[in-house]
């Protein structure tokens, strides 16, 4: 939000919250996942679990037919969600049963936006 937010414009309702906020950072960022699943696919608030612990929950997801993938979206606490942490050992459950998913961290279809620019 702090390209939003002018915190040199002036004293404001909500102005020590917001500085808090940029001074501390977010609490978890939106990441993309492929799941393993076998004919069901990730609808949302399915929990996402690492090393046997719930760590987030999933906001969105379904198959992607272009890419030929089970895709979710959703979201983990930051020290997951960086790329410098290995991108597996993340499970969704999806109707109940744990599936392994692979976070990624470029786009799944066209990383590199040259379809877009073509």
């Amino acid at each position: 939000m702090d390209r939003f937010v002018k915190l040199d414009k002036g004293d404001f309702v909500g102005r020590d919250a917001a500085v808090a906020s940029l001074t501390v950072g977010p609490e978890r960022r939106l990441c993309l996942f492929t799941v393993d699943v076998d004919g069901a696919d990730v609808l949302g608030d399915e929990p996402i679990w690492h090393d046997g612990e719930v760590v987030g929950w999933a906001t969105s997801g379904g198959y992607a037919h272009w890419s030929e993938a089970s895709c979710a979206l959703g979201y983990l606490p930051v020290n997951l969600a960086g790329a410098d942490t290995p991108s597996a050992g993340f499970e969704v459950e999806v109707l109940g049963v744990r599936r392994a998913a692979t976070r990624l961290d470029k786009p799944l279809f066209d990383p590199s936006g040259s379809r877009m620019r073509s």
